[in-house]
Formats: structure tokens, C-alpha cells, sequence
């Protein structure tokens, strides 16, 4: 996160890089939830009989949220507590299930994934500045420039909510579902 202080720094006059850092950790978490733009496909088999299955998230990632899907068809009938799922029933043989994690950063995140550093800098960067210019009694409040940079934001957070859907595993299994109707 060291890559964001210093170019928002400028932009927030007098504010600690600490307070920058998590600004910035807050944003991803927010952008990451929103636009579902980290993913993380894998095949995870349930053996017959079980109805549990653990996801894979890596360090400093937890899952936002989750899909399913047997034989390309998603499948919903599940609860997801962190990284396991439980199906409302067990299957009767073993069953495949192709899974697609969206991931977002932990609270105590020390780093962010290169698809966040290199696609959506500007994003969380305006969001950040955003997030720090808002804090009224500040010295480096500032309504107007946090306005201009919610507008960065959202146009940001739009464009990789759009991208999402469009890359990897997720949108495979979209169209494939979609043209089975």
C-alpha cells in the first residue's frame, strides 16, 4: 500500500501516512466487495455422502462471496460461512463442483494483489483521497476535490464491476448458462 501514499499524500495535506494506508486498505476491501473484480476459480470435489467443501483463498484475502456450479448449471442451494460451503444436501455420489471465489483484502492486509495495483490504481486512489477528504475538523478536508474524486471512484468502480463480468471463469459459466434457457 506504500505504492498509494505517496502520490495521495499531496492531496491530503498533514494527514499521516498511516491514516493514508488505511484509507486505502478500506477502499480495496469496498471496491473489491462491490465490483467482484478479484476472482479465483477452482474444481473442488464433495465426496459422496458430504455436503461440506473448503474454498481456497490465499493470504490476506477472504471471499466476498462465492458460486457454484455443477455441470456448468449454477448451483444455489448452499450457506457459505468464510471459506466453507454447506450444502442444504448431501450428495449422493461424488460430485464436482466448479467454484469461483470473489475475493477482497482482509482488515489487516499488509499488501494488495498486483490486479488492484495495476488495473485499478486510479480507482482506489480517488477513492482513498475520497474517503480522507470527507473527514470534517481535518486539515485536509476539502468537499470539493472529494466530490471530484468520488466521481473518479465510481467511474472506476463501474468500469471493473463491467470487467468482471466480462473475464475468466464467471463469465464462462454466465454465458453457458444463459444460452441453456
Amino acid at each position: 500500500m506504500e505504492r498509494f501514499t505517496e502520490s495521495i499524500l499531496p492531496e491530503v495535506p498533514g494527514c499521516s501516512k498511516y491514516a493514508i494506508k488505511q484509507a486505502v486498505l478500506r477502499t480495496a476491501i469496498q471496491f473489491c466487495q462491490d465490483s467482484l473484480i478479484w476472482q479465483l476459480a477452482a474444481e473442488k470435489t464433495i465426496l459422496a455422502d458430504a455436503s461440506t467443501l473448503t474454498l481456497s483463498t490465499g493470504t490476506g484475502a477472504q471471499i466476498a462471496k462465492c458460486y457454484l456450479f455443477e455441470n456448468e448449471i449454477r448451483y444455489k442451494d448452499f450457506t457459505r460461512s468464510e471459506d466453507t460451503v454447506t450444502l442444504y444436501e448431501a450428495v449422493t455420489a461424488d460430485t464436482d463442483f466448479d467454484t469461483i471465489s470473489f475475493l477482497k483484502p482482509t482488515e489487516t492486509a499488509t499488501a494488495l494483489p498486483d490486479i488492484l495495483y495495476h488495473d485499478w490504481y486510479s480507482g482506489i486512489e480517488a477513492g482513498a483521497k475520497k474517503r480522507l477528504q470527507v473527514q470534517a475538523n481535518k486539515s485536509w478536508y476539502n468537499e470539493k476535490l472529494a466530490a471530484y474524486n468520488n466521481v473518479v471512484y465510481t467511474a472506476e468502480y463501474l468500469k471493473a464491476r463491467v470487467a468482471a463480468r466480462r473475464t475468466g471463469e464467471y463469465t464462462q459459466f454466465l454465458i453457458k448458462r444463459e444460452t441453456d434457457y
